[in-house]
């Protein structure tokens, strides 16, 4: 388990040259924090999350109920417990991200959705331009914002981007008690996770 309040911004950064997708997440100071190795080409998400690069302290365990539509991701601890939700809404993907932010009761915190969702529909066009849409979209980087509760934001995701990684920078902008933020970081993280691809 994560040892709260957590020292912030909070750097995901993912590795694109190898099979599969390897997550190194990291503290303002550096620390690693959490460490993801995603199996490839698995259809349903089932993802274990460690506290170290050897694999030995699973943290989390991320689970997707379907394939695709209105995924809901359950995050639970390495011994099972629930810790939250995340459910995606569906034909969000076709303007702008948005998900939904549940507790282990079911009560919904907020929201995780896209600042602009112009930059969405510029990276979906620019991605398509051979050549061009490489480069490019390493400057089309959208910036999403966290709301607990919902028109209340907390924290902001900006993605960055270069030839070899894809990095989301998780900031801090209200305190959160202890209790929401060990609900609503994991929460953030799998979002990382699961749009990684689309942004």
């Amino acid at each position: 388990m994560l040892t709260f309040p957590v020292s912030y911004p909070v750097t995901a950064s993912f590795s694109i040259l190898s099979i599969g997708q390897t997550v190194r997440i990291t503290d303002a100071l550096g620390t690693l924090i959490l460490y993801v190795k995603q199996k490839a080409f698995r259809l349903k998400t089932d993802v274990v999350v460690f506290a170290d690069e050897a694999q030995t302290q699973p943290v989390y365990r991320i689970r997707g109920d379907r394939m695709m539509g209105s995924v809901k991701y359950a995050v639970s601890t390495a011994d099972g417990r629930l810790v939250g939700t995340l459910q995606r809404q569906w034909a969000s993907f076709l303007w702008s991200a948005t998900y939904r932010v549940f507790d282990a009761n079911g009560a919904e915190l907020g929201t995780i959705r896209q600042q602009n969702p112009w930059v969405r529909v510029l990276h979906g066009l620019v991605e398509e331009i051979p050549f061009v849409g490489i480069v490019a979209q390493m400057f089309v980087n959208p910036t999403y914002v966290v709301d607990v509760p919902v028109g209340v934001t907390v924290m902001r995701l900006v993605k960055k981007a270069s030839f070899t990684s894809r990095t989301f920078v998780i900031e801090s902008v209200a305190q959160l008690a202890r209790d929401t933020e060990q609900v609503v970081l994991p929460a953030v993280v799998t979002f990382a996770l699961m749009e990684r691809a689309r942004a």
